[in-house]
């Protein structure tokens, strides 16, 4: 799973929408699991925690996504985490 740079390949203005269905079909396809924006970003092999924070901020506030404070499926922390509306928090 890749997301690109803002500095022009994925992350433009143009782009926000492909980087949000691609993050959103990551969580989707990931049922069960909650993540938080630290493992995502490190995930998504980019430095680049605030367009993260910023894509999941918009998933939030689709009925399809459940942001809460709970474990993080990949590092075991308790955060504030992301995942499909079905992850039970």
């Amino acid at each position: 799973m890749e997301i690109i740079d803002s500095e022009g390949l994925g992350w433009g203005k143009g782009e926000t929408m492909d980087a949000v269905e691609r993050l959103a079909n990551i969580l989707i396809g990931s049922r069960g699991n909650a993540y938080c924006n630290a493992c995502l970003a490190a995930s998504l092999s980019r430095d680049r925690g605030q367009e993260v924070s910023r894509v999941t901020s918009v998933l939030a506030d689709s009925a399809s996504f459940e942001r809460a404070f709970g474990n993080c499926s990949v590092c075991g922390r308790e955060r504030i985490v992301i995942g499909s509306s079905r992850f039970g928090c």
